[in-house]
């Protein structure tokens, strides 16, 4: 019998003073069909105009669905960013790798760097 680490989720906001405020949006765990629904659902809840980093660091397995998920989250926003497993062996990179979603995507390597990244793409909304 085969056992499956089943999927986290986490959603933490960042508002540190001089940088954009940001949302993210932690996976673990081994994520696909079974938790599509609700990774989309945490990254439709975050507030439209608000950047979102995706912390897939401590995530073992990403299927399409969840892949497909991040890509539709891209497309509703302007500042948004994955983080990748720093192991580039790791199966969640060698997926992304696989499919070319880091040409669709933008991918890093670090929280640090993403977090860079997003106050680069970063436009605050107009009132």
């Amino acid at each position: 019998m085969q056992s499956f680490n089943q999927g986290t989720l986490a959603v933490e906001q960042m508002a540190e003073r001089g940088r954009a405020p940001c949302t993210i949006v932690r996976l673990g765990g081994e994520h696909d069909v079974a938790t599509a629904d609700a990774v989309r659902g945490a990254l439709a809840d975050v507030d439209g105009d608000g950047a979102v980093i995706v912390d897939l660091g401590g995530c073992t397995f990403a299927d399409s669905s969840i892949i497909a998920a991040l890509l539709q989250a891209r497309r509703e926003r302007s500042a948004f960013a994955i983080v990748l497993p720093s192991d580039a062996a790791s199966v969640v990179t060698r997926a992304f790798a696989i499919t070319d979603v880091t040409a669709h995507l933008a991918c890093c390597s670090s929280l640090d760097e993403a977090r860079r990244l997003i106050e680069t793409d970063y436009r605050p909304p107009s009132n």
